[in-house]
């Protein structure tokens, strides 16, 4: 993700202040959090952040823990922005989260005649709802299903070309 994000942020024109990435195991997001403003030369809590966005493409369990540190550490006021593990309407009643942006690459009230088709006949198959996964592999199969029809064999290289 960082390095799609940063590729993104040059093309746009902007530029990237500082990085900071932690284990996934990590229970409090406040020590790197410092980092991150120490190493944008944020110093003290009255300074304005030299950046405008903090990208944090984790999971939306761990956006409250993310915004605690922001506030934590006087760094409020930037913009979030996320990624698909964002997708969770429990998200919408966080404090703090107001203004935040997140990217997914999976809609089922999307009103592409094709995404509408697989969300009816996967609510008819299971009562509920697709998520991103279960798009994924909807897609997987259709594009394999592509590359076989017609086909009596095929060779593992000639399936993955």
């Amino acid at each position: 993700y960082r390095q799609r994000f940063e590729e993104e942020v040059g093309t746009c024109g902007g530029t990237v202040e500082a990085r900071e990435s932690f284990p996934p195991d990590t229970d409090n997001l406040t020590a790197h959090l410092r980092n991150l403003k120490l190493a944008s030369g944020l110093k003290s809590g009255g300074e304005k952040a030299p950046f405008e966005v903090l990208f944090f493409p984790d999971v939306y369990r761990r956006v409250p823990d993310l915004l605690a540190g922001l506030r934590f550490l006087n760094m409020e006021g930037i913009h979030l922005l996320g990624g698909p593990g964002w997708d969770n309407p429990d998200l919408v009643s966080v404090e703090g989260i107001e203004g935040s942006v997140f990217v997914n690459g999976f809609w089922p009230q999307s009103n592409d005649s094709l995404t509408r088709e697989f969300v009816a006949s996967f609510q008819a198959a299971y009562q509920v709802d697709p998520t991103i996964l279960e798009a994924y592999a909807s897609d997987s199969i259709r594009i394999i299903s592509s590359v076989l029809q017609g086909r009596t064999t095929i060779t593992r290289p000639e399936l993955k070309a």
